[in-house]
């Protein structure tokens, strides 16, 4: 009997080829490991962000213990990357951030984002909304999604970190799998290394 499962790296790549967008990987080529800030507005200070968002275009980058620097806050070390974005007063935006799950051994893994907007200065402007899906959903801690207005115009940072809260216990999605026809679900553990694809996507209106 063959077991097939779909793995939630290929949902991922799915949300940006649904809506019609290229996918662009992201390589950091310098390391910033060794660097240590206990502040998200810090993260401009600690290195450059590893690429620049475009509007309806996605980005895959990494977190990763070799070239990512670290977020530290309640104790907890997380790995973290930066993007920028080029932003009008008053212009709508969507960021989605969607964790790529590492399915392919036994243990199940993805990273658990959580995502600022910083302006050029490094103050927080933005944040995640709060993701309030029942466990139920697949994807619960797994895509989460940054929305608003930019407040004026100018160069902002994009912060995707690695939320390590609660080790690796937590769980942050599902992986769908199938026996024959008939679908089962294998858990997802947060993990603190990983691949997250981030897109950008505005509203499509006139600004002054």
């Amino acid at each position: 009997m063959k077991i097939r499962l779909l793995f939630v790296l290929s949902f991922g790549l799915l949300i940006a080829g649904c809506a019609g967008l290229p996918v662009t990987d992201l390589k950091r080529t310098d390391s910033y490991a060794d660097k240590k800030i206990s502040e998200i507005s810090s993260a401009p200070t600690v290195m450059k962000p590893v690429g620049t968002l475009i509007l309806d275009h996605a980005f895959k980058i990494t977190l990763d213990d070799k070239r990512s620097p670290i977020f530290t806050q309640d104790g907890v070390d997380s790995r973290f990357e930066l993007l920028e974005v080029a932003g009008k007063k008053d212009q709508p935006f969507t960021i989605n951030v969607v964790a790529m799950c590492d399915c392919l051994g036994f243990a199940k893994k993805a990273v658990a984002p959580v995502v600022y907007l910083l302006n050029s200065s490094g103050a927080v402007v933005g944040k995640e909304t709060p993701n309030e899906r029942p466990e139920k959903d697949t994807l619960y801690k797994m895509f989460k999604t940054l929305k608003g207005s930019f407040p004026a115009d100018g160069t902002y940072i994009v912060a995707v970190v690695a939320d390590y809260h609660g080790a690796r216990d937590v769980r942050v999605g599902d992986a769908i799998g199938y026996i024959g026809l008939i679908p089962f679900k294998v858990a997802i553990y947060q993990y603190p290394r990983g691949d997250v694809l981030v897109s950008w996507v505005a509203e499509k209106k006139t600004v002054n």
